[in-house]
């Protein structure tokens, strides 16, 4: 929505984009020229919607010339002070991380010459919106009855799902998220646990699905693959970095801590916030009388854990059951880097293939080394699930899973699965028809930037935990 508000603004400035509109054109030939786009193979032009190039084009003299605000390099203290004025609830930013902050703000001023006006306008949306939702949220948890609710309901056993990007997480954690024993937080709560309508649960739910189903329209429009790869709604079960409030860490700005020496992990306040999170989402089905609600136990999913910080990850969630999804890395490493490209198409006119690739691996090194380290230590229930045994059989998998982590199976819930799983094949199958009878996402190792050495670096883990 903040894109919308910005465009209707800078359009009644058509003096403006009449004035620069020939320096528009040369500056966005020349930049794409000087970036080597014509010379070297490394470097594609990136894959973005049309409606993108539109808007792109029109925003760019203003981001080029610094005309407003919202294109000029970034400042933390800047973004604190709108998010102050914005949420209208203080200026307690609680045990902020600023060096994560500061990181992720330093890299995108440091590459802003190469990025486009609207990549960057997303990126610093992205932060800005997390600084604005913290305020509301540790605002909201001072009351005495969201306390008191917290004091006396912890979080019981919730189960987390993890694995690499592209192995199979997403399905999977839907699955789970069938059992009329679970909760799985939804995307509109995830990306704001406060209540607009604090007296109307089904009011409240209704316009923070309107409000979300919104922006989620405007990704669309400028990212139309990404549905493809990942689907999304408001109203959907969806992964835990959704509620991050301190670790900025997304698609648009993940290609930029490449090679950067500086890590940002999920640390011990990350978790503590996130448990804080998952418990005001059960007050709210208590505070609206659904008492079986709030006390459902939790499942989770997100493929960051794995990298991030499982260790951290249970020393907060002590009774966490974990389960890891394994996919053959031919396949999960080629499409996990279309997916990452997702992120240098959206914020630069071009896309380095050598740096997508240097990306996945250095993602997938950290993720396979760390999560095995975890796993072949710890004491929490974990269970190993292989893509492939999913896809032929998601019922069966479902029902070993849970034999695994001592979770009771129901006959309402095998059949609740069977029918799903019959109307998630139906579905597919329509949306492969319509692209053509082809695969729903294409993807390939040399587009990625990803080498068959690059692949046989974890030969260990395909050993362990595929072959």
């Amino acid at each position: 929505m903040g894109l919308l508000c910005t465009l209707g603004s800078i359009f009644s400035l058509k003096a403006v984009c009449t004035t620069l509109i020939a320096s528009l054109v040369t500056i966005y030939f020349a930049r794409k020229r000087a970036q080597g786009i014509e010379t070297n193979k490394n470097i594609i032009e990136a894959e973005v919607s049309t409606i993108t190039k539109i808007l792109n084009f029109l925003l760019w003299p203003l981001f080029w010339y610094e005309l407003r605000r919202e294109f000029r390099p970034l400042k933390l203290n800047d973004l604190k002070f709108e998010a102050i004025e914005k949420a209208g609830v203080g200026a307690d930013f609680a045990n902020f991380d600023n060096d994560s902050f500061q990181i992720v703000i330093d890299l995108i001023n440091e590459n802003r010459k190469l990025m486009t006006p609207l990549g960057f306008f997303l990126c610093r949306s992205y932060l800005s919106a997390i600084l604005e939702k913290r305020l509301k949220f540790f605002n909201y948890i001072k009351d005495e009855k969201v306390e008191k609710f917290m004091s006396e309901n912890q979080i019981r056993a919730p189960t987390f799902v993890v694995g690499l990007p592209r192995s199979g997480t997403t399905f999977l954690h839907r699955l789970l998220s069938l059992d009329p024993n679970v909760r799985a937080p939804k995307m509109y709560e995830l990306k704001d646990p406060i209540e607009l309508i604090p007296d109307d649960v089904e009011k409240d739910a209704a316009e923070r699905i309107k409000r979300l189903k919104k922006s989620l329209k405007i990704v669309e429009m400028v990212i139309p693959r990404k549905e493809v790869m990942h689907e999304t709604g408001a109203d959907l079960p969806e992964e835990c970095h959704h509620a991050s409030i301190d670790k900025p860490r997304s698609v648009f700005t993940h290609h930029l801590l490449v090679g950067c020496k500086k890590e940002i992990k999920l640390d011990e306040d990350f978790y503590k916030t996130y448990y804080k999170q998952l418990q005001v989402l059960s007050h709210n089905a208590f505070k609206a009388g659904d008492i079986e609600q709030s006390q459902k136990r939790w499942v989770l999913k997100c493929p960051a854990h794995l990298r991030g910080g499982m260790d951290t990850l249970v020393k907060v969630f002590p009774d966490a059951k974990i389960v890891w999804t394994h996919r053959d890395l031919n396949n999960c490493m080629s499409s996990q880097g279309s997916m990452f490209k997702i992120g240098q198409d959206v914020t630069k006119t071009v896309c380095e293939i050598n740096k997508l690739g240097k990306e996945v691996v250095e993602y997938t090194e950290a993720s396979l080394v760390r999560g095995d380290n975890f796993v072949s230590k710890t004491t929490n229930p974990c269970c190993n699930i292989k893509y492939s045994d999913m896809v032929k059989d998601p019922v069966n998998t479902i029902r070993e899973i849970y034999k695994e982590l001592g979770n009771e199976f129901t006959d309402e819930y095998e059949k609740i699965l069977e029918d799903y799983v019959s109307k998630n094949k139906v579905e597919r199958e329509k949306l492969k028809k319509k692209k053509g009878g082809e695969k729903l996402h294409s993807h390939s190792l040399a587009a990625s930037g990803i080498t068959n050495a690059d692949v046989e670096k974890f030969s260990w883990y395909t050993e362990k935990y595929i072959s």
